[in-house]
């Protein structure tokens, strides 16, 4: 492999790559999804636009790049409550766990849900859906009542309240969540 002075060239695609995301993160939640383009991106990484093109196809497959780890730490999430012997300890950690990433990741879901790009979810909702039905299964078994996959949904919906209470102080917004995610998934 070759080694070049800044380590191997894998490793600076590596870094580049995660330049890239982390500046499109930046930029998408100071300009907007449709309001940061990826020549704004380049600039900003003293990048010729060409260079992103190399790592990322479209606008789009960044915004994915920033979305789909969350959807593998959910999968990890559902992976602990699965180990929970009793229904009230898995929502325990379903909830606490939800409620740390949404508060971690305020500001990417500030940019999804200030302009969600009409393609970003096309590509993952199957895994979405998945996912979804593996947290109600582990929630409520596996003939749920349409009150509790309800339930489920709408506690899924919570995503929307993290950018419309970025006026509270992180402690405050991670507890108002976890009150009301509980409450929510507490049906019979």
């Amino acid at each position: 492999m070759a080694r070049t002075a800044g380590g191997t060239r894998a490793e600076q695609a590596r870094t580049t790559r995660q330049g890239i995301v982390d500046t499109a993160q930046r930029l998408f939640a100071e300009r907007g999804y449709e309001g940061a383009s990826l020549q704004d991106i380049a600039d900003e990484m003293s990048l010729t636009k060409a260079a992103v093109y190399y790592h990322f196809r479209s606008k789009a497959d960044i915004l994915r790049a920033i979305v789909v780890p969350t959807f593998h730490a959910l999968d990890d999430l559902l992976d602990v409550a699965e180990t929970k012997r009793y229904r009230a300890e898995r929502m325990r950690v379903i909830v606490n766990g939800m409620v740390d990433m949404l508060v971690t990741n305020r500001e990417a879901l500030s940019i999804l849900m200030a302009n969600p790009p009409a393609d970003s979810y096309q590509t993952d909702k199957p895994v979405l859906d998945v996912t979804r039905q593996r947290a109600i299964t582990l929630l409520y078994g596996e003939n749920p009542s349409a009150d509790q996959r309800a339930a489920l949904y709408f506690t899924v919906g919570v995503i929307a309240a993290v950018p419309a209470l970025a006026d509270l102080p992180t402690e405050e917004l991670r507890g108002t969540l976890v009150r009301t995610c509980t409450r929510l998934l507490k049906v019979s």
